[in-house]
């Protein structure tokens, strides 16, 4: 008996050790990127009783007041602080065991600068190859009901890319290819990512004698969003917040070109709960377009500014604010209604999600400022990409509306929008 005791007793001691190893790996609270200002100091808060290593790739950054020329110890169990002493990206390698637990890119600006937005854009996109958003079946000859495009496997969601090796610019293209080929084809479609052959038998319709797949196609959409910033580094703007998704699929359109253009705001629709409100505006397609869209995210629609974007109520700019900055309590949100004019309206941050990596949904919004309430109910489509601002800085970005109540919604962190626009080229 005693003998058992003791190999239970080494057991244990293995699991507690197995435990200590693979706890750091899997929820070590040490972010993958960090943001934040030269010269101001960033605390993260990790919460494991654990020692580890730290090095730097470079000299710029600094841990608990001590630069990271060479290795040092910390204690996770405590605050880090961190403090990057110039402008740049630095990795820092958090090492345990002589393993690396985690690799952290700390990104520093000389207090970043760009211009807000809040105005009404109208938004214009196409996308690469055709969608598929439904299917029907076709008449054939002898009367018989056929679906080839569901018999091959195609579902809502898969976009066309190619039929025969030949890419598909729209859905007339798309109607020609299968209508010119009457054979089998062989179709090239992304689902989930991924590209795949699907080998698909057109039916001649006996309607009209076209060849036809059976499927319902989108190339194409449009609609209106609000504008976030605009930065003069690399004249780019970003809208929205959110990506740009199919309303019957809810899948994210494959951007092949895109514009924003001006938009006027005709009305407003208001939100109530179980049904959220509406900006109605149309876009203003006689005008000139502000700039080309280059990329459809998961943090809005990025793209290249025609010409210098003005805001009479911020000249220079606003300062960014970092999410380590951010906090509950009174913030603005800056948006443009049916009267046309661009002004700030209370609301009140009732939850920060400090996130470690590119995450939507950081911040829980509620709008409090009367005229608002009054006008829209709240948050409402249309307000997407209103710039959130704090403390005299810009933080983020509306992106949704509770549906239960409208007076509540998400936002996202500036700094996952930042990383989108410092790719446009």
């Amino acid at each position: 008996m005693q003998k058992r005791i003791r190999i239970a007793g080494v057991m244990a001691a293995a699991l507690v050790f197995c435990g200590q190893f693979f706890l750091p790996q899997k929820q070590l609270g040490l972010p993958e990127r960090v943001y934040t200002t030269a010269g101001q100091t960033t605390v993260i808060q990790a919460g494991l009783p654990l020692n580890v290593k730290v090095s730097a790739s470079g000299g710029g950054v600094a841990v608990n007041g001590q630069t990271l020329e060479n290795e040092r110890e910390v204690d996770l169990s405590e605050p880090i602080e961190i403090c990057a002493t110039g402008a740049g990206e630095t990795e820092v390698y958090f090492s345990w065991g002589g393993m690396t637990l985690r690799k952290m890119t700390v990104k520093s600006e000389m207090e970043r600068t760009v211009i807000p937005g809040g105005q009404v854009v109208g938004v214009a996109l196409h996308t690469r190859g055709a969608l598929v958003v439904g299917t029907g079946e076709i008449t054939g000859p002898n009367g018989e009901k056929v679906n080839p495009g569901a018999e091959a496997g195609l579902v809502p969601g898969d976009i066309l890319l190619k039929i025969n090796n030949t890419d598909v610019q729209n859905a007339d293209h798309l109607a020609k290819l299968i209508n010119g080929s009457k054979t089998e084809i062989t179709a090239r479609i992304l689902r989930e990512g991924k590209e795949q052959d699907v080998k698909i038998s057109p039916a001649k319709d006996a309607v009209d004698g076209q060849y036809r797949i059976g499927l319902w196609v989108r190339d194409s959409t449009a609609g209106i969003g609000t504008v976030t910033y605009y930065d003069e580094k690399n004249q780019s703007f970003a809208t929205l917040g959110h990506a740009i998704a199919d309303a019957d699929t809810n899948t994210n359109l494959l951007l092949k070109e895109g514009e924003i253009v001006e938009a006027d705001v005709m009305g407003i629709q208001k939100g109530e709960t179980g049904a959220p409100g509406e900006l109605l505006g149309a876009l203003v397609t006689d005008s000139a377009a502000l700039g080309k869209i280059t990329s459809n995210t998961e943090y809005g629609l990025y793209g290249k500014a025609y010409a210098k974007m003005e805001s009479e109520t911020y000249p220079n700019g606003i300062k960014v604010g970092w999410q380590d900055g951010v906090h509950t309590g009174k913030a603005q949100i800056l948006c443009m209604l049916d009267d046309g004019i661009l002004q700030a309206y209370d609301c009140e941050i009732v939850r920060v999600n400090r996130q470690k990596r590119a995450a939507g949904k950081g911040m829980v919004i509620k709008v409090t400022d009367p005229v608002l309430l009054k006008k829209t109910g709240g948050v409402v489509q249309g307000m997407s990409g209103s710039p959130l601002l704090q403390d005299g800085k810009l933080i983020g970005a509306v992106t949704h509306v509770f549906v239960n109540d409208p007076t509540r919604g998400y936002a996202v962190f500036i700094e996952w929008m930042l990383d989108q626009s410092d790719k446009v080229q």
